[in-house]
């Protein structure tokens, strides 16, 4: 609240999420822009800090297999960019990733997290006019799809209607 939306491009947003990742998000992250197009108009802060803790979600998904990485892929179209965030850790099991978004909902251990990552993912799209959508196989990975419009939208209600 309080974050005023600024222009920004796709690269911009990658450069903001690799410096707010640190050392060991960056080190274990792919990213690739596919002609993102023109810039967003987004809190520059608030969605750099649901992209770092969607990153996080995929790398502790992919436990203490250090060799492999989560992707991140910007692809943009003349409405939104979408960031698609990939893992190939354990994946989510159908009643997990049907709970997958609800507060303080959490499969992580005591103190790995507060359950509220997801959730506040999606509040911040959904408050900009976009989305956010989850796929996963259990033993293959996860694939969060963060969806935000070019310039700010009607925030969507419950249900995806605008």
């Amino acid at each position: 609240p309080g974050e005023m939306p600024e222009a920004v491009t796709a690269d911009g947003l990658v450069r903001a999420l690799q410096e707010r990742l640190g050392p060991r998000g960056q080190g274990r992250l792919d990213v690739r822009v596919d002609d993102a197009g023109p810039p967003v108009v987004v809190p520059v802060q608030a969605l750099t800090m649901v992209l770092a803790n969607l990153v996080h979600n995929g790398l502790d998904a992919l436990g203490s297999n250090t060799h492999t990485a989560v992707r991140l892929v910007v692809r943009g179209d003349p409405e939104a960019v979408s960031f698609l965030v990939e893992d190939d850790g354990i994946g989510m099991a159908p009643d997990v990733l049907a709970r997958a978004g609800e507060p303080f909902f959490t499969t992580k251990g005591p103190n790995a997290g507060m359950g509220l990552g997801v959730f506040l993912a999606r509040g911040v799209a959904e408050s900009l006019g976009g989305a956010l959508a989850l796929e996963s196989v259990q033993g293959r990975g996860t694939t969060v799809t963060l969806r935000v419009p070019r310039a700010p939208g009607r925030p969507r209600t419950a249900g995806g209607a605008p």
